[in-house]
This record gives structure tokens, C-alpha cells and sequence, in this order.
């Protein structure tokens, strides 16, 4: 799914989410030995972008799979009041 991307409110560019689930749940993928502070910003900034609460930083390396959720605080937490 390809996004713009803004920059202070102008385009700069666009983005390609990974897999977005249900339309609630952002998962992004990288093949690499560390996570960069750079992962987390895109991931937040795709958060933002699309009004999602959660997503889901997925990393492969030669010897395992790591995970690492991802919030994006500047939406209200869901009533989980029933």
C-alpha cells in the first residue's frame, strides 16, 4: 500500500507499507542485524499517516526473528469499557 510522505507539511516523497492487517495493524519488515532509531520514526510516521494506533516492527536476522511494537501515542486509547 503506497503513501505520501510529508516533510513540515510538504511532500517529500512516498512509502510502501509492508502489510497492514485488518486495516488496524501496520507490519513492517527489515533484514538487518539492528534496529535504527530511522525504523521506528518511518514506522511511527506511516502510523500517523494512516490513523493507525499499532504496529509491528518485524526484524530478520542470520540467526532469529525479533519483534518490537510500536505506538502511536497521539491517538486516544481505545474504550475497552464494555
Amino acid at each position: 500500500m503506497a503513501c505520501d510522505l510529508y516533510f513540515h507539511k510538504k511532500k517529500v516523497g512516498r512509502g510502501i507499507l509492508d502489510f497492514l492487517v485488518e486495516d488496524k495493524i501496520l507490519v513492517e519488515i527489515k533484514r538487518t542485524n539492528y534496529t535504527s532509531p530511522a525504523d521506528f520514526h518511518q514506522v511511527n510516521q506511516y502510523l500517523k499517516l494512516h490513523k493507525l494506533k499499532l504496529g509491528i516492527l518485524i526484524r530478520f536476522t542470520p540467526d532469529k526473528v525479533l519483534f518490537r511494537r510500536v505506538l502511536n501515542n497521539e491517538l486516544p486509547a481505545a474504550n475497552t469499557a464494555a
